[in-house]
C-alpha cells in the first residue's frame, strides 16, 4: 500500500514525501495524481453513516485517503450492517 492509502501503486514516490508538483522533467505518478482529485463521501441509505474518503475509517482498517472502490464488495456499514451496495455518493 502507498503513502496516501491507496491499496495498487504502480509508483516509485515512496520516500515518504507527497508532492503535489512533481518538479520540472518529471511527470506525476499514479497516486501523486490521484490525491490532486476530491475526496467524495458515500451515505449509507438505511441509516445516514457517512463514508469520507478523506477521513477513512481506521478502526475498520481503512487509513484516511481509502478511496471508496477500494473498500471491499463484502463490506458493510459499521451502524447498522447495510451492504456497500447501500450507500450513495453524496455531494459535499
Amino acid at each position: 500500500m502507498c503513502l496516501v492509502g491507496h491499496f495498487t501503486c504502480f509508483a516509485g514516490h515512496h520516500d515518504g514525501t507527497m508532492r503535489a508538483n512533481p518538479g520540472p522533467g518529471r511527470a506525476m505518478t499514479v497516486c501523486e495524481a490521484q490525491t490532486m482529485k476530491e475526496f467524495k463521501e458515500y451515505m449509507c441509505v438505511v441509516c445516514g453513516f457517512v463514508y469520507s474518503e478523506e477521513a477513512g475509517l481506521p478502526d475498520e482498517g481503512f487509513p484516511p485517503g481509502t478511496r471508496w472502490e477500494d473498500i471491499p464488495a463484502n463490506w458493510v456499514c459499521p451502524e447498522c450492517g447495510a451492504a456497500k451496495e447501500d450507500f450513495e455518493m453524496v455531494e459535499v
